[in-house]
């Protein structure tokens, strides 16, 4: 895979990964949980104007959507969302949601080091900010089981 393809592929990750907390927030009770998805989804947007505008600098076309696939996904997603009946259900699905894109990081991080520096400082951004969020909501969770 090209460096085109690559970060086109990451930014449509980006795009399920908001689609996803999207669809998460609208199921929250909890206004403390609404605020820590309201950052998040803040966050990711962030990832997504930063993968655009390095693609755009290196003169590549940016994917806007997520593809077939994809939007596959989202459909199944957005139908497992509105299933959620507790906060603590939806903690469970965010915190599985960012583990997977946790796994998906690392496989770029791990094949595309070779990269410029541009794309490996988003990487290394989005790494640990996933690793934030997952953290975040790891204590959430152990707060409503208790």
């Amino acid at each position: 895979m090209n460096e085109n393809d690559a970060l086109n592929q990451l930014l449509k990750g980006t795009y399920m990964g908001i689609s996803i907390f999207e669809n998460l927030i609208s199921q929250l009770q909890s206004e403390t949980l609404h605020k820590e998805f309201d950052e998040i989804l803040f966050a990711l947007r962030i990832h997504e104007k930063s993968l655009i505008a390095l693609l755009k600098s290196k003169g590549f076309d940016a994917s806007y959507h997520v593809g077939i696939m994809g939007s596959i996904t989202e459909f199944i997603e957005n139908i497992k969302s509105k299933m959620l009946t507790s906060d603590k259900e939806v903690l469970e699905s965010a915190i599985y949601n960012m583990r997977m894109a946790e796994k998906a990081i690392l496989v770029y991080d791990d094949k595309y080091s070779m990269f410029d520096d541009g794309l490996i400082k988003i990487f290394k951004i989005m790494k640990e900010d996933y690793m934030s969020f997952y953290h975040k909501l790891n204590k959430y969770l152990i707060e409503f089981k208790r």
